[in-house]
């Protein structure tokens, strides 16, 4: 079981892993040097995009108090992120268009496509992740308590 105010959503990127040989995505970090930078615009009430975007908010300080449990994470953590399918660290970024990533088969090279759309997700399409970056399972359903939500424990698929 998890509380609803335990479930927190870390920043990511998309990435080519190496271990899942495909593109997805890990946890994007960063250097504590960019959250501290974040922290001091958020603080004067400007905007930011990472790690937290709050440029649509008309409040841009609200989210101090969820920056401030990112940020107790991060600083646990290397900065550099998981991948979030399989765990591992062998990834390349592929922020850009032009990601740089050539197909070892035929050597074409890798673009970064945009789509734009909107879904919707059933619980369970929720994945949870430990402080570490761990995968512990997916989210179930909501508990006869309230605030707090079922955890179905699996690892990496």
């Amino acid at each position: 079981m998890v509380k609803d105010e335990d479930l927190v959503c870390i920043p990511k990127k998309p990435v080519w892993c190496g271990v899942c040989n495909s593109p997805t995505f890990a946890e994007d970090l960063r250097s504590i040097r960019d959250w501290e930078g974040a922290y001091s615009l958020i603080k004067v009430g400007e905007s930011v995009e990472y790690p937290i975007p709050n440029g649509h908010l008309d409040d841009k300080g609200s989210v101090i108090p969820e920056f401030k449990t990112l940020f107790s994470i991060r600083q646990t953590r290397n900065e550099r992120g998981r991948c979030l399918c399989c765990g591992g660290l062998q990834y390349a970024d592929i922020g850009s268009p032009e990601t740089g990533l050539i197909h070892e088969e035929c050597g074409g090279k890798f673009y970064r496509q945009y789509s734009i759309h909107s879904c919707l997700y059933k619980t369970s399409a929720y994945k949870v992740y430990s402080k570490d970056g761990f995968q512990i399972g997916r989210l179930k359903q909501h508990s006869d308590i309230e605030g707090v939500m079922l955890v179905n424990e699996c690892g990496y698929e």
